[in-house]
């Protein structure tokens, strides 16, 4: 389906599919979905108010299965949000950034719309005080990030969601840890915006 999303109708309704099959028709989603001939902006405002990748019912259960969670780089916090509303436990999830929210900085080349999920500044730096916790890693950015995360991570699983070696999420060092460290042991497609190439992908530790 996600090649199918470069007609901008079918885009639009999959995408307004997905918000009212969780539920949520907000006053801003009403707003911008009137942006239909303005893809681009479209994206970028879907991105701001909720988050990179579009989450669904069937990757929140995924995810879920593997609580409790520390997400690094969880900016607005709103898959963790969801995971939370699945699993009814205020601590299935344990959100950081490298950015506070409020600051004037902003979050991974963006500052979100609002914060969904409570989200406190740290990095890789604060794994070791989850050792009992699996990673969650939602689109990093094209940096050392997610390396940095892996290198450091001693838990068993890694959830990660963005697009393979060579897109536009982590860097080749992430890559290389992964290949070499981990397993594939679950993956589940997601709604995709035209040109994305992203999905949920679940590793295991060697």
């Amino acid at each position: 389906m996600s090649r199918s999303l470069g007609h901008q109708n079918i885009w639009c309704w999959g995408v307004e599919m997905m918000m009212c099959d969780r539920g949520i028709q907000p006053k801003y989603y009403q707003r911008v979905a009137k942006l239909r001939h303005h893809r681009s902006l479209h994206r970028y405002e879907y991105c701001q108010y909720y988050s990179w990748a579009i989450p669904s019912n069937k990757a929140i259960e995924a995810i879920a299965k593997y609580a409790p969670i520390v997400e690094i780089g969880a900016a607005g916090g709103y898959w963790a949000s969801l995971i939370v509303d699945h699993t009814s436990d205020p601590n299935s999830v344990k959100c950081f950034d490298t950015k506070e929210w409020g600051s004037d900085q902003e979050f991974h080349d963006y500052r979100p719309a609002k914060q969904w999920h409570p989200c406190d500044r740290g990095d890789h730096r604060v794994l070791k005080e989850y050792p009992d916790h699996n990673l969650f890693l939602c689109w990093p950015p094209m940096s050392q990030m997610a390396a940095e995360c892996l290198t450091h991570f001693k838990g068993m699983y890694l959830i990660y969601v963005g697009e393979s070696d060579g897109g536009c999420t982590a860097d080749k060092a992430f890559f290389r840890l992964l290949k070499r460290k981990y397993r594939e042991i679950d993956h589940v497609p997601l709604l995709q915006w035209s040109g994305i190439n992203d999905r949920l992908w679940i590793y295991q530790r060697k």
